[in-house]
């Protein structure tokens, strides 16, 4: 209660000194204050950005002090992928018309870093969290939207498991992906001197062509940076932009890291588990989130709210609007997100069999490294061993038994050429 006392006295003096210049602020401070007093009375609060994560962090830091334990629970409703917590869809104006491309956000680096900071944090002795996300996504690009915000789809969703942006070892997580200028990234090629970025070996989700790398380059988004999300080569100690969603941005990962698909009223396929026709799921916001307070203490009745939101993450602020979930006027919400949250299944990651082939890769990599190491070779070869080491997800599983069976023999210089041959005509199908 004192920091809430002299955080508001804060508040005082600032318009009290304002007050004090000149009729236009009195005007600024009456109008503001008399239109932030309406909406406060609604429970709709307008700030910056940076209030909606650092909410969550005072929230359990203030119930943490509490005289009894507390779990808290909260639901995050979500249209971004994996790869936009990283890496967020942006549009730039060239010659009257609107360019998408990505860029590195500020705030969604410090949500991003935010999030684990609250999961990971040992100081809160007194409460337990508990984070839940379910992601929409459509079954495939004939559905665009839903409720007004845009949707991406389940493959570009599992397409953000090829791609790392971190390294794990011994358990702890480490060594992010890098930021780099969108200059910098469109120089990149391999060996051929093809583009790294057009042959889809970084992720951006954008359709990378020479009018796209002409306008960036030519509108001044060339310095703007992003994060450099290389594909997995090979598994070894590479974190996925996938993983590292499901494991560091939710409690208990593998149940709590949920999504739902939508599909067309048309769809004649049977509806797997997790997924709606787009006539049957409950109208609401897909940007919603709840948060539930229990108390150990009985004295203390528990406390449940839904959060509708709304950011404009270019402009840097939110409106955030809070709702008693017990009032009976929220009742039927309520029971829409509860439907929802039952309804949706955890996002399955890399089945056994990839796991195995990725083995296989680690071990055709580390032959051919083997046989570099041990024999004087010209910069040509060195360099195509670099590029099958870049690429060789690109091999299909027969193509991988074929290559790993013949690791039985020495690697010559003619089985070197015969993998990257093959892999260059791979990518270039592509």
């Amino acid at each position: 209660m004192k920091d809430i006392k002299r955080k508001i006295a804060r508040y005082n003096t600032f318009w009290e000194d304002k007050l004090t210049e000149s009729r236009f602020w009195k005007a600024i401070a009456l109008s503001y204050i008399e239109q932030d007093v309406k909406l406060e009375e609604q429970q709709i609060f307008i700030t910056q950005i940076s209030f909606y994560p650092r909410l969550i962090e005072v929230l359990l830091s203030t119930l943490n002090k509490a005289n009894t334990k507390v779990t808290v629970n909260i639901l995050f409703f979500s249209t971004l992928l994996p790869r936009h917590y990283w890496n967020f869809p942006m549009q730039f104006n060239y010659n009257g018309t609107l360019v998408s491309y990505v860029r590195s956000i500020e705030f969604l680096e410090k949500y991003r870093e935010g999030l684990k900071k609250n999961i990971y944090q040992r100081g809160l002795s007194n409460v337990k969290l508990n984070i839940e996300r379910v992601l929409f996504v459509a079954k495939d690009t004939s559905i665009k939207s839903f409720e007004d915000t845009e949707l991406y789809t389940k493959s570009e969703l599992e397409n953000d498991f090829n791609y790392y942006c971190a390294i794990k070892r011994n358990n702890k997580i480490g060594d992010y992906a890098k930021k780099v200028r969108w200059k910098d990234l469109l120089n990149l090629k391999n060996p051929d001197g093809d583009l790294l970025v057009k042959k889809k070996y970084y992720l951006t989700g954008l359709k990378i062509d020479d009018d796209l790398i002409s306008k960036i380059l030519k509108s001044g988004m060339e310095n703007d940076e992003l994060y450099k999300l290389s594909k997995i080569t090979n598994k070894g100690d590479f974190f996925s932009v996938g993983d590292y969603y499901i494991e560091q941005l939710h409690t208990n990962p593998n149940e709590n890291a949920k999504h739902i698909v939508i599909t067309n009223d048309t769809d004649s396929d049977p509806l797997d588990k997790g997924c709606y026709k787009m006539r049957d799921i409950p109208s609401l916001s897909p940007n919603l989130s709840y948060i539930e307070i229990k108390f150990d203490n009985e004295d203390d009745a528990p406390l449940s709210f839904i959060l509708d939101t709304y950011m404009d993450i270019k402009r840097g602020f939110v409106k955030l609007e809070i709702l008693d979930a017990d009032d009976n006027k929220n009742r039927v919400l309520y029971h829409k997100i509860q439907e929802i949250r039952s309804k949706s299944v955890p996002i399955r990651r890399t089945s056994n069999e990839n796991y195995i082939y990725d083995k296989k890769r680690e071990d055709i990599i580390d032959e051919i490294k083997s046989y570099v190491n041990g024999n004087t070779v010209d910069k040509d070869l060195s360099q195509k061993v670099d590029f099958i080491e870049n690429n060789i997800f690109n091999l299909s599983s027969s193509d991988i038994d074929y290559y790993r069976d013949a690791i039985n023999n020495k690697y010559t210089k003619d089985v070197i050429e015969s993998l990257y041959e093959k892999l260059s005509r791979a990518i270039n199908k592509k």
